[in-house]
């Protein structure tokens, strides 16, 4: 789920290992012959994804994307959910639900609807869900810089910034 430059980069990774079938949810029509990409969240969900990877930035389109009973088409074949975009595509409860009536068959969580994941959450008790500290994706000062340097000309020469988030 989401197909930018970090969506973009885990299916090349992906093909280069030789998965097949990489599916990508995206909100405008685009194509691409290594992606099967989908505008509609059902179809994406219908398409018998092993995994669904979720990098979605936090916008108004996409916070809650994955609440209620979004998750319930795919109780055919549950798919493992990997979320290392932002946590609030998807509510706590909603998760649980999704693992408690098999929906998803696990899920690999580096980010949460509430950071740091209370102490108190179920989701640290159920044996299907691997919990990691929020570090999927390593950056170092030096590519920050190298990054900021570059959008500083590009921002200098009245040129479009690399990364921008569209926030509405």
């Amino acid at each position: 789920m989401g197909v930018g430059d970090i969506g973009k980069t885990i299916a090349s990774d992906l093909i280069s290992l030789r998965c097949k079938d990489i599916h990508g949810l995206v909100f405008s029509p685009r194509e691409d012959g290594d992606i099967s990409y989908h505008t509609s969240l059902k179809s994406f969900l219908q398409s018998g994804c092993d995994y669904i990877i979720n990098v979605l930035p936090s916008t108004s389109s996409t916070v809650g994307l994955l609440n209620g009973d979004a998750l319930s088409v795919l109780s055919d074949h549950p798919p493992i959910f990997i979320n290392v975009g932002r946590g609030d595509v998807i509510n706590e409860s909603s998760l649980l639900e999704a693992l408690e009536k098999r929906w998803i068959g696990g899920a690999v969580l580096d980010v949460f609807e509430s950071e740091p994941l209370p102490e108190k959450s179920r989701l640290w008790e159920i044996p299907s869900v691997v919990i990691t500290p929020h570090v999927s994706g390593v950056s170092n000062a030096e590519q920050a810089s190298m990054q900021f340097v570059k959008n500083l000309n590009r921002y200098l020469g009245k040129m479009p910034l690399l990364y921008e988030v569209d926030w509405t």
